[in-house]
């Protein structure tokens, strides 16, 4: 017996080899994802939905079936959604009756029955030996026969989403495996290591304990046991309800990225062998992994433009839906140290209109700095190279984040070699140079605040950009109407609404209007992630906002026409 999801989705990429209409997370197209979420399941969370068969005459997922891991919504054509639990079923059943009017005609219908242990029953008719039904009653009795746990399990999720205390455990397997070899980090692999720091997106107390958990590992020159390291992995992953299996993958993504100059030969790491198959990585799925960091590469060194990187990216998703990878662990995995990539698939060129369009940003510009320049710049070049200039511009955000930890770590050691040098000199030995290695020590402290203190100023005028760029009173309904098209909309209207907070007001007249209104001054993280969120979204993409103030005026419309009716 199993879990629902991991069942479901392998019967389900099984049947997909044979049949176009099912899609399997987390390579389901957004708009098909979305649409299935709202118009199928009932407005259900698009992160949790496991796979869609889509019926509809367009393919655009407004009928057929979607699959969670608790719950089978089904949607036919004139008919509303059925709601078919799988716990507590007891049995599904087919029969197909014919029969013959008196011009000889057959009438044929079908019937799926499913009944539950508390013995009441849910049914399906058809009026022809429809083949769906047959899928139905086929799926349902397997999970009867094979699954014996239900939950709903997100299938989209950002390493950044999933706590500090995962993305420790994520970027200490990397350095465990840096240290693993030789006992010590060169100065490349510690660049490497850092920039997957910046594009995580790291906490400051996070990067504190990383860097002692480097320092101890590098005193005692050992690696712990990778296998308890990602089994705890991958534990504290499914205690979130989040599928680890794309997590996973670009762990191991990372992990040929952080010794990319070897990675042609990447077989001949034995220790790289063995955590491909701790983390269950194919051949097949590692090739994919080492062309992606390779095209990543070339589109900077290249100077590729638009064109040609859409048909690069486009041939990259073909192989990887053949292997198996999922788009997130590629959106996830930056080539080009400093992430100048990581996450730039998700722009929305795919061939399958991704849902990753919703899942990770171009550095600390995003989304929205495409689409900055691709309307508003005027200029052919711009029009021709947009999206490499987004990621370098992504790039350079990175490095201001990398430079941050690397004078936090000079820090570290200035107070470490100060403590010992006190030490020395306290003991009177070799008193002289004591003397002149706290003076260097002195300088090259003052040197690091002095660059501290630039990327200060640097992150206080980011801040003042990210608050003049955030409304202090939310157009709730325009938010909405944009945030409906997301597939990560659950989760984003979460964030927003954490920040902007319910205001009612009272006039003179008694009516009562509500707003939603943010504090003056915000976290700098809060306000990073607000505007991040918001720009993910589209809400200042001038085209994007005018159509979703249209949507609502339209339905503001709509309303008062009902009432007047009524």
């Amino acid at each position: 017996m199993g879990i629902s999801t991991d069942f479901i989705k392998q019967r389900l990429l099984e049947r997909a080899k044979s049949d176009s209409s099912i899609s399997v997370a987390p390579n389901i197209p957004e708009k098909k994802l979305v649409n299935a979420a709202n118009k199928i399941a009932n407005g259900i969370d698009p992160a949790t939905i496991v796979a869609i068969q889509d019926t509809s005459l367009f393919e655009n997922g407004k009928e057929g079936i979607v699959f969670t891991g608790t719950t089978m919504y089904i949607k036919r054509m004139l008919e509303e959604t059925k709601t078919i639990p799988y716990n507590d079923m007891q049995t599904v059943d087919l029969s197909v009756e014919k029969k013959t009017d008196e011009k000889g005609k057959v009438h044929v219908t079908s019937t799926v029955t499913i009944k539950y242990n508390d013995n009441h029953t849910t049914k399906l008719v058809s009026q022809t030996d429809d083949k769906q039904l047959h899928f139905i009653t086929e799926i349902l009795n397997e999970i009867i026969e094979s699954v014996d746990s239900f939950k709903d399990v997100v299938q989209i999720a950002k390493l950044e989403e999933l706590g500090d205390d995962i993305i420790e455990m994520y970027i200490s397997i990397v350095t465990n495996y840096l240290i693993a070899d030789d006992g010590i980090i060169s100065s490349a692999e510690y660049k490497e290591l850092i920039s997957l720091m910046a594009r995580v997106n790291v906490s400051k107390e996070s990067a504190k304990r990383l860097r002692n958990k480097r320092l101890q590992l590098a005193r005692e020159g050992k690696a712990e046991d990778f296998g308890e390291l990602i089994k705890e992995l991958n534990t504290r992953i499914s205690e979130k309800n989040v599928d680890h299996k794309g997590i996973d993958q670009s762990l191991f993504f990372d992990l040929l990225l952080v010794r990319k100059e070897n990675i042609d030969n990447w077989k001949e790491d034995t220790l790289l062998r063995n955590l491909q198959d701790l983390l269950v990585v194919s051949d097949e799925q590692v090739e994919v992994g080492i062309r992606k960091i390779k095209d990543d590469e070339r589109i900077v060194s290249e100077r590729m433009e638009d064109s040609q990187i859409k048909q690069i990216t486009n041939e990259l998703v073909a192989l990887a839906g053949g292997a198996g990878v999922t788009l997130a662990a590629l959106a996830v995995t930056g080539g080009v140290s400093t992430g100048i990539w990581g996450g730039l698939l998700t722009l929305g060129w795919l061939p399958t209109g991704s849902m990753l369009l919703g899942l990770a940003a171009i550095g600390g510009v995003g989304y929205g700095a495409y689409k900055g320049i691709k309307y508003f710049s005027g200029t052919s070049e711009y029009e021709k190279s947009g999206i490499r200039i987004a990621a370098l511009q992504g790039a350079i955000e990175m490095n201001k984040k990398a430079t941050t930890y690397i004078i936090e770590d000079i820090n570290a050691l200035i107070e470490e070699i100060n403590d010992i040098t006190k030490e020395l000199s306290e003991k009177n030995e070799r008193g002289n140079k004591v003397k002149e290695l706290k003076e260097r020590l002195g300088l090259l402290e003052k040197t690091a605040a002095s660059a501290e203190s630039f990327n200060d100023d640097n992150k206080k005028n980011n801040y003042e950009i990210y608050l003049s760029k955030l409304p202090k009173v939310l157009p709730v309904e325009r938010f909405r109407e944009l945030n409906k098209l997301s597939a990560q909309k659950v989760k984003i209207n979460e964030i927003i609404m954490s920040i902007y907070k319910e205001n009612k007001t009272t006039d003179e007249n008694g009516y009562v209007s509500t707003q939603y209104v943010r504090e003056d001054e915000l976290s700098y993280e809060d306000a990073e992630k607000t505007h991040f969120y918001l720009s993910m979204i589209g809400f200042y993409d001038t085209k994007a906002s005018a159509m979703a103030q249209g949507q609502v005026m339209a339905q503001k419309g709509l309303n008062a026409i009902k009432s007047f009716i009524k």
